[in-house]
């Protein structure tokens, strides 16, 4: 790891670059190979630190990984144990999703409340509460969260549309005696993405991108009936793509981002052009331009996919301090009278 960066500023970015696969689905979908025993090619993965740090857990648990350039090959079919090491799972907020793939393949499963995330408390209610509702036994003490059984299936509603919960008991329903409704789920492109995967997988689990998602209860067949071998290319990045561009946008460029579809950046473009940038788009490919000094997009509120992304705050707010005015931005998921009192 490098322990400085120098950067000579004054420069406008211009050029081509193309968006990596996503990270937020890379990490449910390197947990979900964990689901059944195969071999998984998955192209397109980041090499980044939570993808190194979700490895070494894998790695923990008696799964084999190696990569070939950007292909990151995943043997889960020496899996060894169900509990993710305390110290590992301390690093990586995103090893929550072990809980639900260890469910599904060993009906027992051992973690940790998660570590990895620095914007503040982001409790893990929401995904023991779902699992207990589809009839999984779930212990705390202390910080361990320890889960065994099987999903008995049946409708469960989110108090929130949580990625995580959702993605969490997509996977611990895989292997249910029953049929899983689970209603008010997030609808973000990467819970699309890993219906994909889980569908390649072999499993039946439809609604991704809707508030409602059905899982098919696989009652064992699909963990021993499914291919061996499985490849799969992960979604590109939205919030690698809406990075670039604010920095291309704040040093007055002009870029070309290929390998990234609008339709999954349409709010963040929109504030974009709000600002007063230019925008085209076509064939998998966002050009992004400026016009000229920003000015303010005025208030944003982070929310649910398709609304403003959470994780698109910091690069937004970080250009609208090159522009003119006023801007604020509010996460969405704050209590209703405290949104009323801002």
């Amino acid at each position: 790891m490098l322990e400085s960066l120098v950067i000579e500023g004054g420069i406008p970015l211009r050029g081509e670059y193309r968006i990596h696969g996503a990270k937020n689905s890379a990490l449910p979908i390197l947990a979900a190979t964990v689901c059944r025993g195969a071999v998984y090619e998955i192209y397109d993965c980041p090499r980044i630190g939570d993808v190194f740090a979700m490895e070494a857990i894998l790695h923990a648990m008696g799964v084999t990984t190696r990569w070939e350039k950007d292909c990151v090959i995943v043997d889960s079919r020496g899996l060894e144990r169900t509990a993710v090491p305390r110290e590992l799972m301390a690093e990586m907020r995103s090893s929550v999703f072990l809980m639900g793939s260890l469910l599904a393949r060993s009906g027992e499963a051992v973690i940790y409340r998660p570590g990895g995330c620095n914007i503040g408390k982001r409790p893990i209610d929401i995904h023991i509460n779902g699992l207990t509702q589809l009839g999984f036994e779930v212990c705390t003490k202390d910080e361990e969260v320890s889960c065994r059984g099987a999903c008995q299936g049946g409708k469960l509603t989110l108090p929130y549309p949580s990625v995580g919960a959702t993605e969490n008991l997509m996977m611990a329903a895989l292997a249910g005696r029953g049929d899983t409704i689970i209603k008010n789920c997030a609808a973000e492109p990467e819970i699309v993405d890993l219906q994909g995967f889980l569908r390649t997988c072999g499993f039946q689990v439809y609604g991704a991108g809707t508030d409602t998602i059905f899982v098919r209860g696989a009652q064992g067949s699909a963990l021993s009936a499914g291919p061996a071998e499985v490849m799969y290319f992960i979604l590109e990045d939205r919030i690698e793509a809406a990075t670039y561009m604010a920095a291309v946008l704040g040093s007055g460029g002009r870029a070309l981002f290929r390998n990234i579809r609008a339709e999954y950046m349409t709010e963040t473009l929109r504030c974009f052009e709000r600002m007063g940038a230019a925008v085209r788009a076509a064939d998998g490919c966002i050009e992004v331009w400026s016009l000229g000094r920003l000015k303010s997009p005025g208030m944003l509120i982070t929310q649910p996919y398709p609304g403003f992304p959470t994780d698109c705050q910091p690069q937004l707010l970080t250009l609208a301090a090159a522009a003119r005015g006023v801007a604020s931005c509010i996460l969405g998921w704050f209590d209703e009278k405290k949104l009323q009192a801002l």
